[in-house]
């Protein structure tokens, strides 16, 4: 087991340093490893160790690398039969899934561990979107009705970007690379996790709005860094008068839309939108490395379109000018 363990690492030379890495052989073992490593610190620890111990019972000392589809569909079967939901035993799954992913990137396992997922696709399909879809003279009518520079700032990079609001009011400057015109969503020291905030190309249409951002948090008022925005956009939806209960999710959304009709790829706008699975073994996730000058090409001449389309509807704010109102405009 050593050897092969050394051998999948691709050790040469001196071995002794790779020794101190117990490989992980069982599923007990795993789960044991990422409950005292990782689970354990989540916010949701509670039901990751409930998760551990229904594996651990229904999975025993099985070896990771003598599992097969069998074993999991065996393993929602017997779970059913005790009257669990099939959405219950695949977020149970997800405890497990989660745990190899993270070992083998540790090298504490050489092999993929592939844990299936079970979620019915009808149900995934029929999820409600959090924010109801907006047309662009509607987006137009809710900017216009922001007063407050930092709110107004936010929106524009939230449709630029499509990015959750939680990671742009944790962004802070040194996460935006003009020189290679990069915008790493994920800040330093903030460990990635499955709701991806990705390396976004800079849209031409946004550099202007970043280009001279003092060091530090990006949104701020009053030369503080918030925690939330809602209410404060809840209000420009309000004065708007669109007649919709429009939220910060109904831009990701709108935004999408308007991506799938410039019928832009699903993957690369599920990797835009932080969906996407960035595995390093996969074609795609080569296609879309960084450092490519085509990198999420595609979305990036969308959300500029996208914005463009805002601005020829907005009557106060000049979108292509920071902080501009349009020539002409009287306030109401």
């Amino acid at each position: 087991e050593w050897m092969r363990f050394l051998m999948d690492l691709n050790v040469t030379g001196d071995p002794r340093p790779y020794l101190k890495k117990k490989p992980l052989v069982t599923v007990a073992a795993l789960l044991d490893d990422a409950w005292d490593t990782y689970l354990k610190h989540l916010p949701s620890a509670e039901a990751a160790l409930i998760a551990r111990h229904i594996l651990e019972r229904e999975f025993g000392d099985k070896r990771m690398s003598a599992m097969v589809l069998q074993d999991f569909d065996q393993f929602r079967d017997r779970l059913k039969a005790q009257g669990l939901s099939v959405g219950y035993v695949s977020r149970i799954l997800s405890v497990l899934r989660a745990s190899a992913n993270r070992a083998l990137k540790n090298k504490k396992i050489t092999v993929r561990l592939e844990v299936p997922e079970y979620q019915p696709r009808s149900k995934k399909t029929k999820l409600k979107k959090k924010g109801p879809l907006l047309e662009t003279r509607e987006l137009a009518a809710i900017i216009d009705a922001i007063g407050a520079p930092h709110l107004l700032l936010l929106v524009v990079l939230l449709i630029h970007c499509g990015a959750r609001v939680g990671a742009l009011l944790d962004a802070i400057a040194s996460m935006i690379d003009l020189q290679q015109s990069l915008f790493d969503l994920n800040p330093p020291g903030r460990e990635a996790t499955n709701k991806g905030r990705p390396v976004l190309p800079i849209p031409t249409t946004l550099r202007p709005w970043i280009e001279d951002l003092p060091d530090g948090p990006i949104i701020t008022y009053r030369g503080v860094a918030i925690a939330e925005a809602d209410t404060a956009f809840s209000n420009a939806v309000r004065l708007s008068k669109i007649g919709k209960k429009a939220n910060f999710y109904s831009i990701q959304h709108t935004l999408a839309r308007y991506m799938r009709k410039q019928r832009v790829d699903l993957e690369e706008i599920g990797i835009y939108l932080g969906h996407g699975n960035h595995n390093p073994e996969t074609e795609t996730t080569l296609i879309y490395c960084p450092w490519e000058p085509d990198y999420l090409i595609n979305c990036k001449k969308a959300a500029e379109k996208f914005v463009r389309e805002i601005n020829r509807y907005t009557g106060k704010w000049d979108l292509l000018k920071p902080y501009a109102v349009k020539p002409g405009y009287v306030e109401k």
